[in-house]
């Protein structure tokens, strides 16, 4: 895969298309959004159109991803397209480091694969007057345990998973886990 610049100039237009301004989230969905609010914030009491306040959502993506990263590396390739987006306040330049291999490594490391304590670090950064963190991922086992406990001890009021929604999710809900999880990140009052 090829992350290619070009992408940026369809954003104007996708942005304004009807599919983009008239989009709405199946039943089924807002069905599984509203359980997962109950678990994210059970002391949510919003009607109609809920606002997660003090809330930062993070997607952390395991699994295949390391190799990924390691590819993406050996090309000086992007990890995602829309990053390439000026308005973005992170974006990833892959040559930025070019030259220095352990610089670079560090780089694609932070940005695509990174440790908790990067994690940490950046939560410090970017998450201001909030006190509560929803972790996206499909990360398992002593990984995700590992970064709960960790968000804990740094402080963190409120640390929810992705898998403990799932666990409250009936099997149709189930299967469209992740745009649950787009939309509550789509609720977290903006950083």
């Amino acid at each position: 895969m090829v992350v290619s610049p070009l992408v940026i100039s369809l954003f104007p237009t996708m942005s304004k298309s009807p599919i983009t301004t008239g989009f709405a989230w199946s039943p089924i969905v807002q069905s599984a959004v509203t359980k997962a609010i109950r678990i994210i914030q059970p002391d949510n009491t919003s009607e109609d159109t809920p606002v997660l306040h003090g809330l930062v959502a993070l997607h952390i993506r395991r699994g295949d991803f390391e190799g990924h990263c390691h590819f993406l590396q050996g090309r000086a390739q992007g990890y995602n397209s829309w990053n390439l987006l000026p308005s973005l306040p992170d974006n990833f330049d892959p040559e930025q480091f070019h030259g220095d291999e352990d610089k670079t490594t560090e780089h694609y490391q932070r940005h695509c694969w990174p440790s908790i304590g990067q994690i940490i670090a950046r939560l410090r950064q970017v998450a201001r007057d909030v006190d509560q963190v929803y972790v996206m991922t499909n990360g398992q086992g002593e990984w995700l345990d590992g970064l709960v406990a960790a968000l804990k001890q740094d402080g963190w009021r409120r640390v929810v998973t992705s898998a403990e929604v799932k666990n409250v999710l009936v099997d149709a809900e189930s299967v469209v886990d992740q745009a649950v999880d787009m939309e509550v990140r789509m609720l977290c009052r903006h950083l």
